[in-house]
């Protein structure tokens, strides 16, 4: 009985100190495992408390920056954000639409100014440079403009700039968060199409315009009131004479394609009051402000951006859709694309 004896007597002894020697150790080792985990895991709350507070600290310090501006700056950010729907952030240019639209179309400019009046308040999360540049109020902007011209001024009009203003400034700052900044006026032609979609029951027609109005010289002053969707001539002889006085060669630019745009448009059989009332050339207008001085050596990358935009329009016209800035989108994206190409090349070339 050899194997009885060994659960029996000395044997079974030594197993159950074996057995607590094992015991011990595990115990020890998950003490120790504890133990080096501890300092860990305050660490990485202590980490994750510094990151909540930085990001707060950031925050209240952005505010701090924006509630520090000066009045001055405020009003020249206002300014530039108006100056921004041609493109440029040019304080007196934005200060001479604002005088245009008040002189001619107050209730446009009513509704412009309770516009950005709304996206006001988002100033806490802007960053007070672009700020200063117009990059966070031309959409609102150009949006105020869009519901006079589609609800007139009324009930209508002031309760879709309520809803969509917020929405507009909100998606631009989401934009801006993830780095896609050159949106833009994307935010204001969504918004526009989704709202009077929304309140018509239909997308917004391509504009018809009374053939008996079509004046070609007339229609390239026009084109510099279209981006604000106005035909009024004399807001596009403001903005005209404006831009010869603050920018005098992207202005000179901005006429030629405007014009070579409209005769490009009557070559294709297109009609002619379209031409004439402005519809064609103004996001040339856009596009030339957008890229001002550097058309002096980026002329072959400008014209490219400009013939991509103009099909664009006359996709949209054959589509009988409402273009709006959609065109300069278009022309602006081929634009920076064209231009960061030339970049990786030349960072490419040996030295």
């Amino acid at each position: 009985m050899p194997f009885a004896c060994c659960a029996t007597g000395p044997w079974r002894g030594a197993v159950r100190s074996k057995r607590r020697r094992r015991a011990s150790s595990r115990r020890a080792t998950r003490w120790l495992q504890c133990s080096a985990s501890a300092p860990t895991l305050r660490r990485r709350r202590t980490l994750r408390r510094r990151s909540v507070a930085s990001s707060e600290t950031g925050a209240l310090l952005q505010t701090r920056r924006m509630k520090g501006l000066r009045t001055r700056s405020w009003l020249a950010g206002t300014a530039s954000g108006l100056s921004q729907a041609y493109g440029t952030g040019h304080a007196w240019l934005g200060l001479a639409i604002a005088v245009a639209l008040l002189a001619f179309e107050p209730a446009m400019f009513v509704l412009c100014v309770f516009a950005v009046v709304l996206a006001l308040p988002f100033s806490r999360w802007f960053e007070p440079d672009r700020f200063e540049q117009g990059l966070y109020l031309f959409n609102p902007f150009l949006f105020g403009c869009f519901s006079f011209a589609a609800f007139g001024l009324g009930v209508k009009a002031f309760a879709v700039i309520a809803v969509a203003v917020p929405v507009i400034v909100v998606f631009a700052l989401r934009l801006d968060a993830i780095g896609r900044r050159t949106y833009f006026t994307a935010p204001y032609i969504a918004a526009a199409y989704v709202s009077f979609a929304a309140l018509q029951g239909r997308l917004p027609a391509f504009p018809v315009v009374d053939a008996a109005r079509a004046d070609f010289a007339s229609g390239i002053v026009t084109s510099f009131a279209q981006v604000l969707l106005s035909a009024d001539i004399r807001i596009g002889l403001v903005v005209l004479i404006a831009g010869l006085v603050v920018l005098p060669l992207p202005t000179i630019v901005a006429c030629v394609a405007s014009t070579l745009l409209s005769l490009a448009w009557l070559a294709m059989g297109l009609p002619q009051a379209t031409s004439a009332a402005g519809l064609v050339g103004y996001n040339a207008v856009i596009l030339s402000f957008y890229v001002g001085y550097d058309v002096r050596t980026q002329m072959a990358r400008y014209v490219v951006a400009l013939v991509g935009g103009f099909v664009a329009h006359a996709l949209f016209f054959a589509a009988d859709f409402a273009a709006y800035t959609f065109p300069f989108v278009v022309s602006g994206w081929i634009y920076v694309a064209l231009r960061a190409r030339m970049g990786k090349q030349a960072a490419g070339r040996p030295g």
